[in-house]
């Protein structure tokens, strides 16, 4: 569009003033516009009724951007995904910042043609405070070629050429957390996590969790790697693992999963990743294997469907990316790819189901769910041990007011008694001599006497009873 409307200001140029036109010359070139007019009229209603018959009215346009060509070596673009016909017509990625959180991007010793340019915007090193855009490893630099290279002179082109990168350049967990928590700050719409290594037992730490529930609550999507020890260890790894964050394995370029691939309930989906041909930052090309790759493509999708589909939620993105993938090895979910093989045309075009899974936020919901459950459970438990408290204190203090109304009514009751006999309390009248008789007793034998007489005691013998 671009290019015909300068070519139309050219010949237009080149004719001269138009008042010099003899009328009929005049009536010609006014005749001529008007079907150029009606020619595009013409191609405007037609997009518009493809795009009513595909169920994407409600899309944003198709991207009409200067042509890229993919780089014969990357398969992934030409031969898996045809992104110069299936893809890049629709969305580059275009107005969509994607934070690399990494090692940097930028020169060291040398930085490609086609990443070059002030679409890497100004990053930030939270090792040393210092600028992002320098990578001396040029494992970053790779990933936001593999995200965003622009194809210069026929390089190398990343899958969403029109989006922008921002580097985060990191070397701990900690700094993993902030770096996210800086993304979110400076307008990342997604952020790309391609490092791994950072086992953990099961949950995240709350630092990292937190930097998650930040870029979830500020409608950030975060796409981290798996890990590569699926052969080995197999190591639950962070920030992959944790709730809100879409987990990326490996496979091949038949879509065979990688052998090193993590094998783990929190892997969401999976992309290429085997044998990827990439230029790093010492004027080198070499072919790499990895879940960082594979990231960074997945990125890269979430960056064409936010550029295509600018209202929806980073939620609705995701799940429509996972949505669309297409199913590899056995049937249904699995531990390797997850739900399957991004497709970016796939998720550009097709309609997704309200009720289509959704891992990453599906793990975060439930993650909240059992945090407000726990939290009423323990105010009802809080709730229960305040009220027993009560109860005992109204028990004990129950068990004093009567013993002091016990005591109350005995002392009353003596009072009265005191009162009735004088001042003395009632007692036993005292014996008067001769009121009873005197007490008899058998008197003495006599000297010489027999002794006296007395029953026989009751005889227990059984004469049955053989004595022995």
């Amino acid at each position: 569009m671009r290019s015909q409307y300068r070519h139309a200001r050219r010949r237009t140029a080149g004719s001269g003033n138009s008042a010099a036109h003899p009328p009929r010359q005049r009536s010609a070139i006014v005749t001529a516009a008007l079907r150029g007019v009606t020619a595009a009229l013409r191609g405007v209603a037609a997009v518009v009724v493809v795009a009513a018959t595909t169920g994407l009215a409600s899309a944003g346009p198709a991207y009409a951007g200067p042509a890229v060509k993919p780089n014969a070596q990357q398969w992934w673009l030409t031969d898996t995904w045809h992104v110069d016909r299936d893809v890049w017509p629709l969305s580059q990625g275009q107005g969509v910042t994607v934070a690399v959180i990494d090692t940097g991007v930028g020169g060291g010793h040398y930085l490609p043609p086609e990443m070059e340019g002030d679409f890497i915007l100004p990053g930030t090193n939270l090792n040393d405070g210092q600028s992002g855009n320098f990578d001396d490893n040029g494992h970053g630099t790779e990933m936001a070629e593999l995200i965003a290279a622009r194809g210069t002179g026929g390089g190398f082109a990343g899958l969403a050429p029109k989006s922008t990168i921002l580097p985060v350049a990191v070397i701990s967990g900690t700094q993993v957390s902030a770096g996210i928590r800086w993304s979110v700050d400076h307008n990342a719409k997604v952020i790309s996590i391609s490092l791994g290594g950072l086992a953990i037992d099961d949950e995240c730490s709350p630092d990292m969790q937190g930097a998650v529930d930040y870029a979830v609550e500020h409608d950030v999507i975060i796409v981290a790697s798996a890990g590569n020890s699926g052969n080995g260890d197999n190591d639950t790894e962070a920030p992959g693992a944790c709730p809100g964050v879409t987990a990326v394995g490996a496979v091949d370029r038949s879509g065979q999963p990688w052998e090193k691939t993590q094998r783990k309930p929190y892997v969401a989906v999976a992309a290429p990743g085997v044998d990827l041909p990439v230029k790093n930052n010492f004027d080198e090309l070499q072919r790499t294997s990895g879940t960082s790759d594979s990231t960074a493509l997945v990125s890269a999708t979430m960056a064409l469907v936010r550029a295509k589909y600018p209202k929806l939620s980073a939620r609705e993105v995701v799940q429509r990316v996972v949505g669309t993938a297409r199913d590899s090895g056995p049937k249904g979910r699995d531990d390797t790819t997850g739900y399957g093989i991004v497709d970016p045309a796939r998720a550009l075009t097709q309609t997704v189901p309200p009720g289509t899974a959704n891992p990453a936020y599906d793990r975060y919901d439930a993650m909240k769910a059992d945090a407000r459950h726990a939290v009423e459970r323990r105010h009802r438990n809080s709730l229960l041990l305040k009220l027993g408290g009560a109860a005992c204190v109204g028990l004990v203090v129950l068990g004093l007011a009567m013993l002091v109304l016990w005591s109350v009514r005995r002392d009353r009751r003596a009072k009265r008694m005191r009162s009735a006999g004088g001042g003395v309390p009632p007692a036993w009248p005292a014996a008067q001599p001769g009121t009873f008789p005197p007490p008899q007793y058998p008197a003495a034998p006599l000297p010489g006497a027999p002794p006296p007489q007395y029953p026989a005691a009751p005889s227990w013998h059984n004469p049955n009873q053989e004595h022995r």
